[in-house]
């Protein structure tokens, strides 16, 4: 960890773009190739705050390479988060085949803001009538229904047969889906 006193913002460029030059791999270790030099002003953390005095040296981003990353992690991915390493959100597939279509829709008496868990056919959610449900999965049918003291927004979760669910009452319910 590097830590900075009374560090300009010019002091702060010159630093980076020290970094940077020192990172490059343009000059090698023991190629010959002379080090980046300071200039002869101002130690770093006596320099003012402001535009530093003549331009910056900042050697060029490195460029992009197909294939596989340093890593072994090839650039374009579905499992990589947002598509790729850049996380650009840009997902290089065909999509889906055709238009989903509704199967079954389910009413509460109030929103729905907690995400459902699934498990052995039923779907559970909570909502803010508070209520958690159990649905059924294929028909869309209610299999049953637990009323809590006030709404429910958190997820449930499934585990051994048992769903988990807070509310907004300050408890959390342990239910058997049995």
């Amino acid at each position: 960890m590097v830590r900075v006193k009374r560090l300009g913002f010019g002091a702060l460029l010159l630093a980076l773009s020290m970094a940077l030059a020192a990172c490059s791999p343009a000059a090698p270790a023991g190629s010959g190739a002379p080090a980046p030099e300071a200039p002869a002003s101002k130690p770093a953390n006596e320099q003012a705050a402001g535009p530093t005095e003549g331009p910056i040296d900042v050697p060029p981003a490195p460029q992009r390479q197909e294939g596989p990353s340093a890593f072994g992690v090839p650039e374009q991915s579905e499992a990589a988060f947002r598509g790729d390493l850049q996380r650009s959100g840009v997902y290089r597939t065909h999509g889906p085949g055709e238009s989903p279509h509704l199967k079954w829709k389910f009413s509460t008496g109030d929103g729905v803001y907690s995400s459902p868990a699934v498990a052995a056919g039923t779907v559970y959610f909570g909502s803010r009538d508070g209520y958690l449900y159990a649905v059924n999965t294929q028909t869309g049918r209610l299999e049953w229904k637990f009323q809590t003291g006030a709404g429910i927004e958190s997820s449930p979760v499934v585990a051994e047969g048992i769903v988990f669910c807070g509310s907004e009452d300050g408890q959390l319910y342990a239910l058997s889906d049995k």
